[in-house]
């Protein structure tokens, strides 16, 4: 299982970040727009001002994401996640593709398993929301185990990520179902040694 902490919402310390490199690939940001969902968080300065060897992924909450990939690009994100619930997703997808971005699908825990699959032939990876998207610390919502079940079923190879309510408890649930890599922020950075938080989640 890997990890990959999220900042949104966190005051995470530089040496924080560093010791982190050492157990964690990527490192998730989240950005959400005020519209798509309830709340506005990150910005690319933010993207931007943090140094780190780890790869930089983006989440867009956001009503239009094909106006802001080149912005985040630019931040230094390597792959950006946007949401199957958006009405211009296969052209977003493949202006990502064009501009030379990995792109991961999300998806949000009440939308049918189908609209995923359309588009999964174009994208690298796949986001399975299991809290209803905005800010951080929201309940774990079970439902989208089945998602996960699912996909790992019908497409072997394919690279699932899931964000939401991931803690000590829940990364098992996720884990059993068949995740690869899962998404934490108030879990780990309320642990007093968060490198030892993403090793308990990544010993699951």
């Amino acid at each position: 299982m890997e990890v990959s902490p999220s900042i949104l919402g966190m005051k995470v310390k530089p040496a924080q970040l560093k010791k982190l490199e050492k157990v964690c690939k990527r490192l998730h940001f989240d950005v959400a727009d005020g519209v798509f969902v309830n709340n506005k968080a990150g910005s690319p300065q933010q993207v931007k001002k943090i140094r780190t060897k780890m790869i930089k992924e983006v989440h867009l909450m956001t009503a239009h994401p094909e106006n802001q990939l080149l912005w985040y690009k630019r931040a230094g994100a390597k792959i950006v996640n946007i949401h199957v619930e958006l009405p211009k997703t296969g052209e977003t997808i493949k202006l990502a593709k064009k501009h030379g971005l990995k792109v991961g699908l999300a998806i949000n825990p009440r939308t049918s398993l189908y609209k995923l699959e359309a588009h999964l032939k174009d994208v690298d990876e796949v986001l399975i929301m299991t809290v209803v998207p905005g800010k951080s610390g929201n309940p774990f919502v079970p439902s989208p185990l089945k998602k996960i079940r699912t996909l790992r079923r019908r497409y072997p190879h394919l690279f699932i990520k899931v964000d939401g309510g991931i803690d000590e408890k829940t990364v098992k649930r996720v884990a059993k179902a068949g995740a690869d890599l899962v998404v934490s922020a108030s879990y780990l950075f309320s642990q007093e040694d968060p490198v030892k938080a993403v090793r308990i989640l990544k010993a699951q």
